[in-house]
């Protein structure tokens, strides 16, 4: 990666509306998965996407937010060529199933999943804005802190409101450690699906394809794997 044009450095999590943070595997206030399902702990890098080299001037503003609420995190920014060569270089097995995707957002939805897999630390969009410093809400013991994005009583309400799961997780911040098991599955599944149909609608196929749909799955499925029988259900059998 490579540095904004001003030299600026930007962060995570500010507003993800009503969902603060969340994590998984109940440890108090947080959800966390815990340590040993990761290589290591969270490092301190962010990095962000855009597709030209030189942002544009009301983006600044964003990238400024980060850098002055996290002074002590790298900042690392891919353009459209930075993300091809770091698949091209991390992750070769991805490489054709990145290029062959049919729009440039899918790309980019599944190179934040890359990058996040590959460098560990958090991924924001370029248009997000921090309000408070990771320090103060990340804890020593997080492998990987997302948060919900929306919440709807039906499908159809989630769908008119242009959301693919009544319960979505966002995408546009995530802070995970390098190596997460759970970031493997979901490149494993766009890589598995690149090709795939799942709707007749073009936008509702990229949200299921590399979007909120499928990351919200795996990220549901994988804390509900991780979760010990008694918090899945509420309570173990008597005979177990």
């Amino acid at each position: 990666g490579v540095p904004y044009a001003d030299g600026s450095a930007y962060e995570t999590i500010g507003d993800c509306r009503q969902a603060v943070i969340e994590c998984f595997v109940n440890n108090g206030s947080h959800y966390v998965i815990s340590a040993e399902h990761a290589k290591r702990n969270l490092n301190i890098t962010m990095c962000s996407t855009y597709k030209k080299p030189v942002l544009p001037s009301y983006l600044v503003r964003y990238v400024d937010s980060w850098r002055k609420q996290n002074p002590t995190w790298e900042l690392r920014f891919y353009d459209d060529s930075t993300c091809l060569e770091f698949v091209k270089k991390e992750f070769p097995e991805y490489y054709d199933a990145y290029v062959g995707l049919p729009k440039d957002v899918e790309r980019a939805d599944f190179f934040r999943y890359m990058v996040l897999l590959r460098l560990g630390g958090t991924y924001a969009d370029i248009d997000t804005e921090c309000r408070v410093p990771l320090d103060d809400i990340l804890l020593p013991t997080d492998t990987l802190v997302l948060g919900w994005e929306n919440e709807f009583p039906t499908e159809a309400k989630a769908v008119k409101r242009h959301y693919v799961r009544t319960k979505q997780i966002l995408q546009w911040v995530a802070v995970a450690a390098p190596g997460h098991p759970a970031l493997r599955a979901v490149c494993d599944f766009i890589n598995e699906h690149a090709h795939s149909r799942f709707s007749n609608n073009t936008n509702r196929d990229t949200l299921e394809r590399t979007g909120p749909g499928a990351w919200t799955d795996v990220m549901l499925r994988f804390a509900r794997d991780m979760l010990p029988v008694q918090e899945r259900w509420g309570r173990k059998r008597a005979d177990d």
